[in-house]
């Protein structure tokens, strides 16, 4: 394309130089791949860009959306133009403080959701995509003043949005709810009914087993103890076997423990016992734990099955005529609770 002046008083006819056309840079098809994102996603950004040249230099924007237009800025994305597209990633994190987003009861308009968008510029020219919205979740451990947990009751939930949900924790006391519309929410209990359980799971008891016995593994038989947690005191004499076997609150972390070997008013002998729960016999922890207070187990209590924990296991087997598989199975945790009893 050129431009031609014509002076025809003057008989003078001129033409420029040729001149380059481009048509206007068109962005289509802006796209997320997902319509709702949450903590930790890694998002997809596609969008067509024609009428520019492939190696363009282009940015992607990301944007908080805001009714009143007034956009907040949260990234921004430097990316090349290739066979006529962009695409990008980015990784989602709501950088802000939930309890800050206005709930249903707080605003005019309802509950406002917080909602992303993109925006491609470039040559001069942008375009924007559709609307992204940001859902959260919540993990809740339900427990009592004692740390037992509060297993299998339901709760009532408000979220931001005004929506209500009735929820059941497991026995663990542990929940975790998925989607939720980010920001403050309520929950809501029957205080009554948590009190009564509560009441009942302090008075539950547990049992102790102790076992005395002499340096050549003799049984201290019928002999005077005590033991002593609290301001309180559990007496009596050890059965024909050494035993002690005693009933104590499940919150008892720690007693000490008295034993008469004669007549003297003085105790012969006294130890502190500290208490800890152990998971059953036939679960990975559980023989992990026993194992290692039978000597047979030096390593760490995770409850995997790793090489250390097969290595006790078969050692185990094998010194009590087991058949040697370095798995938990039955027989094995039969023998181990039995070892570990009669300690």
């Amino acid at each position: 394309m050129f431009a031609e002046v014509k002076l025809s008083k003057l008989s003078l006819t001129k033409k420029s130089n040729g001149l380059v056309v481009y048509p206007p840079i068109e962005i289509k098809n802006l796209k997320w791949d997902r319509d709702e994102v949450h903590r930790g996603d890694i998002v997809k950004i596609t969008a067509d860009v024609t009428n520019i040249y492939d190696g363009a230099e282009a940015e992607v924007q990301i944007l908080e959306y805001d009714s009143d237009l007034a956009h907040d800025f949260v990234a921004s994305i430097p990316v090349t133009i290739k066979n006529k597209k962009i695409e990008t990633q980015w990784e989602f994190q709501y950088v802000e403080d939930t309890d800050d987003i206005p709930t249903e009861e707080e605003t005019e308009n309802g509950y406002q959701w917080p909602e992303y968008f993109f925006r491609v510029n470039v040559g001069g020219k942008s375009g924007d995509s559709k609307i992204m919205r940001f859902k959260d979740w919540i993990d809740l451990e339900w427990i009592y003043d004692n740390e037992r947990p509060v297993a299998n009751k339901t709760l009532k939930l408000i979220t931001a949005k005004g929506s209500e949900r009735e929820e059941t924790v497991d026995d663990e006391g542990k929940l975790r709810l998925e989607n939720l519309p980010p920001g403050p929410f309520q929950i809501l209990i029957d205080e009554n009914e948590l009190e009564s359980e509560a009441d009942e799971s302090t008075s539950e008891e547990v049992t102790i087993k102790v076992v005395l016995k002499d340096h050549n593994g003799n049984p201290y038989s019928n002999i005077k103890y005590e033991i002593k947690y609290d301001s309180n005191t559990i007496s009596g004499n050890t059965s024909g076997d050494g035993l002690i076997e005693k009933q104590i609150p499940p919150d008892v972390l720690e007693a000490e423990l008295l034993v008469w070997l004669d007549d003297d008013d003085n105790a012969s002998y006294c130890t502190v016992l500290r208490f800890e729960e152990f998971e059953p016999e036939d679960s990975p922890r559980g023989i992990q734990k026993r194992l290692q207070n039978l000597g047979y187990y030096p390593g760490k209590i995770d409850g995997e099955l790793g090489p250390m924990t097969k290595d006790a296991i078969n050692k185990f087997q094998k010194s009590n005529n087991l058949s040697v598989t370095g798995a938990i199975n039955s027989e094995l945790a039969e023998k181990v609770n039995k070892k570990f009893i009669n300690k």
